[in-house]
């Protein structure tokens, strides 16, 4: 093999691995979120803030209207939100489309769990791929986060309880 294809091949290998690098930490890895610069609403167009939600745990889950995944595990959230009412734990489910098609599609499906709106695209925040879930304990610091759906309530009750 000549010296020329020897670099073009090396120029290639080395594109694919940034590339697979970049899709990897896009797509395959939930990034850090800081509750501060979340900008989220609600669906009356309100501002929200999660300032408020000292000293309580901050289950916060993005999601779509589109994503299966993300309205399969809808009902455990909603489950869930039922069966720890009255602890410390807040639950933020927010999406990043219009309120009137969140809204809509709430009162379709009977949704009850806190839905709120953000205000700028989730990619703003890094996050590119849902449903994503973060756990915050009671002092606002990230310790948990689960790319993906829950498979079960007891696996979503797990990862709450340790910081209620």
């Amino acid at each position: 093999m000549s010296a020329n294809k020897k670099i073009y091949v090396i120029v290639i290998i080395v594109f694919f691995i940034v590339l697979g690098g970049t899709f990897a930490k896009r797509y395959l890895f939930a990034p850090e979120i800081s509750l501060k610069e979340l900008k989220i609403e609600t669906l009356s167009g309100e501002p929200f803030n999660l300032g408020n939600a000292k000293n309580r745990v901050v289950v916060l889950n993005f999601w779509a209207t589109w994503c299966q995944p993300c309205v399969q595990e809808m009902p455990m959230f909603d489950n869930m939100h039922e069966s720890l009412k009255g602890q410390d734990v807040e639950f933020v489910l927010v999406s990043d489309e219009s309120a009137g098609r969140i809204s809509s599609f709430v009162q379709r499906k009977g949704f009850t769990s806190p839905i709120y709106r953000l205000s700028e695209k989730m990619k703003t925040y890094g996050v590119y791929t849902i449903p994503v879930t973060y756990i915050f304990d009671k002092k606002g610091v990230l310790v948990g986060k689960k790319l993906g759906i829950f498979q079960s309530a007891d696996e979503m009750q797990q990862m709450i309880q340790p910081y209620l």
